[in-house]
């Protein structure tokens, strides 16, 4: 009896501590949850000129792809700070990935941020990378303006307009004073011949008979 007693007692201290045992032993074997996760590839060159492919993907908490889902990409810059700059918006494909074409504006090393959610009830995922740019191209290339060359020339010929009507007003004006000294050299000139000469000196406006 007693032996039998001892061994219900043992039993029961027993069991709880190989329950524990096993329990410690499955969580252990168990993989860690896997959580959402958003991961940039890079940037990749595209067939326009100066235009790179922004690519980042999706994945769930079972470590498959999530398709159909926007993924924000943005471009850190300086300004008052560091800012978040919109590049546009991508919808993921079958393979969790999705995909902008940016046209950078300068060259050098940039951060480029994604920020995407499984969906609306799930907390924003974010990714940040670092991309070199090497060439940039200006999405809209300057032009000359069409009467340019003309427009310098224009310049050049209303200088000389004007630079030909002072000469000719100055001309006159000289005319006009050597006439006046030369009459008033003559001996007894009077108001009235002087008057007279200063006239003659002037250049006459319309064509009327004295």
């Amino acid at each position: 009896m007693r032996r039998l007693m001892f061994v219900v007692l043992a039993t029961m201290v027993a069991l709880p501590l190989a329950t524990a045992t096993a329990l410690e032993t499955a969580s252990a074997d168990a993989p860690n949850a896997v959580e959402t996760s958003l991961r940039i590839s890079g940037a990749s060159a595209s067939r326009v000129k100066g235009q790179l492919v922004l690519s980042a993907t999706l994945t769930g908490p079972d470590g498959k792809p999530v398709n159909n889902r926007p993924v924000d990409f943005y471009q850190q810059v300086e300004l008052l700070g560091t800012r978040d700059s919109y590049l546009g918006t991508a919808l993921t494909d079958a393979t969790g990935t999705a995909s902008l074409a940016y046209q950078p504006a300068q060259k050098g090393q940039q951060t480029i941020k994604a920020r995407s959610t499984l969906d609306e009830s799930s907390p924003a995922v974010e990714a940040v990378s670092t991309i070199q740019v090497g060439q940039v191209v200006p999405p809209i290339p300057s032009e000359p303006l069409p009467l340019a060359p003309a427009g310098q020339w224009l310049v050049y010929a209303v200088s000389a307009v004007v630079l030909g009507v002072w000469a000719v007003l100055l001309a006159i004006l000289a005319t006009t004073v050597l006439g006046v000294r030369a009459e008033t050299s003559k001996p007894g000139t009077g108001t009235q011949a002087l008057a007279s000469a200063w006239a003659r000196g002037l250049p006459r406006m319309g064509g009327g008979a004295e």
